[in-house]
């Protein structure tokens, strides 16, 4: 079963931050989870909230420009030690993650729908079309179906997942259908052993989100999942 980091080790660092990533990796994580926002100007930037309160800043990553976003402390709010973590570009991130993981699983967040078209959707592309002719394997995903057909129509050649939010619906996998999907991403607070049953007859790839008890990873282990995304396990935790 794979353990992804979720947003990077998140339950031991601030999350989508270089040092989330750096210490997922020290705990021999091969595969990271990030999530997609844009700025003002267009800059495609890993963050998992349009709104910054959570992290002690009254700004929309929507309404600021790159220059503003990248002087923000993006640390102090998860501790002192993490003073002067700063928000990463996806082509920083992606450089970054290169060197330590063998697949970063992208993130489309609810918010790009609509709003990922003309020179945001030519950038987002081309970012995604360096990386993977650098050798990195991605995965994409979103909750709006929207974005997961974005994905199908502008970069086909990666695969692609269905993220479930609470209960898993007959809708859910006529869209994994519809738009070519190779995954379903599934909700761990909604999960039970059928729903992978059923994914999985369907050729399909079931991942549970987000999973930080040891022995619930072990029993959807037992279930067949094939993946959790984690803030704090390490890999091999749920033998």
């Amino acid at each position: 079963m794979e353990f992804i980091a979720h947003r990077g080790l998140s339950g031991a660092a601030p999350e989508n931050t270089a040092a989330a990533f750096n210490e997922a990796a020290s705990l021999g994580f091969r595969n990271v989870e990030l999530d997609v926002l844009f700025t003002a100007d267009d800059v495609p930037v890993v963050c998992h909230d349009d709104d910054l309160n959570r992290f002690g800043h009254q700004v929309l990553v929507s309404q600021q420009p790159w220059t503003t976003l990248q002087t923000l402390d993006m640390g102090s709010w998860y501790g002192p030690s993490f003073h002067g973590e700063r928000l990463l570009t996806l082509d920083a991130a992606l450089d970054q993650l290169s060197r330590q993981f063998d697949c970063i699983n992208i993130e489309l967040k609810p918010e790009l729908n609509g709003h990922l078209t003309g020179p945001r959707s030519l950038r987002l592309t081309e970012q995604l079309a360096r990386a993977r002719a650098q050798g990195l394997a991605l995965l994409m995903s979103s909750f709006d179906p929207r974005l997961v057909s974005w994905c199908q129509q502008h970069c086909p050649e990666l695969p692609r997942a269905v993220l479930v939010e609470g209960p898993l619906t007959r809708a859910h996998e006529q869209l994994a259908d519809l738009t070519g999907a190779s995954a379903v991403h599934l909700d761990n607070d909604y999960l039970k052993a059928e729903d992978i049953s059923r994914i999985k007859a369907q050729g399909l790839t079931a991942r549970a989100y987000t999973v930080n008890e040891p022995a619930r990873a072990r029993a959807l282990k037992q279930w067949g999942c094939d993946g959790i995304f984690t803030d704090i396990l390490s890999p091999g935790s749920a033998p």
